[in-house]
């Protein structure tokens, strides 16, 4: 409240200061075919400090002295860096005196409305022929069409209020712009506007997951001076093709102090946000009597959850990104964009192959282990691509044959087919907060389970690395995307002697020859 009030000292500043040069005797009389002109300035002030800051009371600022004309030098008088709004709307009442108390309530309950105008390029209006009386002079910022991404701060423009004819300290009365001598007023206003922030996660605009696995998305929008006045408010989100929205919505209101208070569906808010949706774009709209109980620098704080599907580039940026669209006209809505934060994934593929011939060897079975080699992969395919990834403790395993892990379908067995290759996608890569390309890398492991067949089984895991084109050549080359080489997987064949047939023959021949050849040297030997 003590706010509102020190507004309203600020914008009635020069009506004031008129009032008070007004002399005790006016010095001549007002015809009733005379007519008074009003130029109006608008000034934007650099920041909401500057407007705090300023003395209403005081005509003279930084050696200039307001006093009714045209101020020379609007640069020095208001401070470095102010600038003239165009689209602003003013409308001039004149003074009812039936209803003293309605000024500074609605626009349609200060007087009899006379004119309406925007100003112009110089933030001027040009209120011309008003006769004699007492006017209103009262911002309407429903129907005001600044430009650019930006709204009026402050509460409503509180209404000016002017006495025609004014009277300068000298006792002469401003007339009209043809005289040169019309009555110039220069209300003020800093502008403001929402901001609008997000995040794949609590903090950090860039990060890695799994295919399938649910991350906490999260939007931050601080309230400007001046909330109370927006008619409208909205949160928009828009998912990129590789992410779908898993649901779990939820809106709340950081007041200060930190206290985090819900805001309710329905009650506050709609939205048409529909789980499960690839490329989701949603809205969350805000009802007028919830953006009237807002203050300046409350921060909404909306969460949902969304995770990569199938449909991701393995190695490249899955963005998404919110806007908030706010206005006090409905049909003069403003935005601004957030940040585009994103998820990546990656993968990796593999071959199978003879150590020494070259050969490409299909049937191998394999698992594929954490970095920690504490946990095995799971992957959930629809149709044949892979829609989930988790891990499965290494307990569920460790101990058991391949035909009891086939059988358990606890983890994924991957084959190699044909042609010996095989591949892993959806697994996270490098760093948090970092662009695929500069996050760096992640190591895993491969362990064979199942040799093809004549042979030899690969006993120790082998380590592999993912990174953002370790699938990929170039990821972000999304109209001719290229297949990295695979890692090639050597396997040697089987060379202990088999048993059964002539060879075995042969060795137990060889060693029953050698046998009687000792005893028969050794009973020789005992005759000698």
């Amino acid at each position: 409240m003590k706010k509102i009030s020190k507004f309203l000292g600020i914008l009635m500043a020069f009506a004031v200061i008129i009032s008070s040069m007004l002399p005790a005797t006016k010095v001549s009389a007002v015809t009733a075919a005379e007519t008074y002109d009003v130029v109006l300035t608008k000034i934007l002030m650099p920041d909401e400090n500057a407007l705090k800051n300023w003395d209403a009371k005081n005509p003279t600022h930084n050696g200039i002295t307001y006093d009714g004309t045209k101020i020379s030098n609007e640069e020095q008088f208001f401070g470095n860096g102010i600038k003239y709004l165009k689209g602003v709307c003013f409308e001039v009442h004149k003074y009812d005196e039936s209803k003293p108390d309605k000024i500074g309530e609605l626009v349609q309950n200060s007087g009899t409305f006379v004119n309406s105008q925007l100003t112009n390029e110089q933030g001027q209006i040009n209120f011309k022929g008003l006769d004699e009386g007492k006017y209103i002079i009262v911002e309407n910022k429903e129907k005001s069409t600044i430009e650019g991404k930006k709204q009026l701060a402050n509460s409503k423009a509180v209404p000016m209020e002017i006495s025609l004819p004014a009277y300068n300290a000298a006792g002469n009365k401003f007339t009209t712009i043809d005289k040169n001598n019309p009555l110039y007023v220069y209300p003020k206003n800093t502008v403001d506007e929402p901001d609008i922030h997000k995040y794949v996660n609590e903090t950090d605009q860039r990060d890695t997951a799994l295919i399938g696995e649910k991350k906490q998305f999260r939007i931050t929008s601080k309230m400007p001076e001046g909330i109370k006045d927006y008619k409208i408010l909205e949160i928009e989100d828009q998912l990129s093709k590789g992410l779908t929205y898993a649901g779990e919505l939820a809106v709340n209101i950081k007041k200060k102090g930190n206290n985090v208070v819900p805001v309710n569906i329905n009650t506050d808010y709609t939205t048409d946000a529909v789980e499960n949706t690839k490329n989701a774009k949603f809205k969350i709209t805000f009802k007028e009597t919830f953006i009237k109980s807002l203050e300046k620098d409350d921060e909404i704080i909306v969460t949902y959850k969304a995770i990569i599907n199938e449909d991701a580039i393995i190695g490249a940026e899955n963005p998404n990104e919110a806007k908030i669209i706010y206005g006090h006209n409905p049909n003069d809505k403003k935005d601004k964009k957030s940040e585009e934060p994103e998820l990546h994934t990656g993968g990796k593929r593999f071959v199978k192959k003879d150590a020494k011939s070259d050969t490409k060897l299909k049937d191998a079975k394999f698992l594929v282990l954490n970095k920690e080699k504490t946990k095995y992969l799971k992957q959930t395919l629809t149709g044949d691509k892979v829609t989930k990834n988790e891990w499965i403790e290494k307990s569920e395993v460790e101990g058991k044959t391949y035909e009891q892990i086939e059988a358990d379908n606890k983890v994924t067995i991957f084959s190699s087919g044909e042609n010996g290759e095989f591949e892993v996608v959806g697994l996270p890569f490098g760093e948090k907060n970092k662009k695929p390309q500069e996050a760096g890398t992640t190591d895993y492991y491969i362990k064979e389970i199942k040799a093809p067949k004549d042979y030899a089984l690969i006993t120790e895991p082998q380590m592999f690395t993912v990174g953002y084109n370790s699938y990929y050549n170039d990821p972000t080359n999304i109209n001719s995307l290229t297949k990295a080489d695979p890692d090639v997987i050597n396997n040697n064949k089987v060379t202990i002697p088999q048993t059964g047939g002539i060879g075995s023959i042969i060795v137990i021949a060889g060693g029953v020859l050698i046998t009687t050849l000792g005893i028969y040297m050794k009973k020789r030997n005992s005759r000698a």
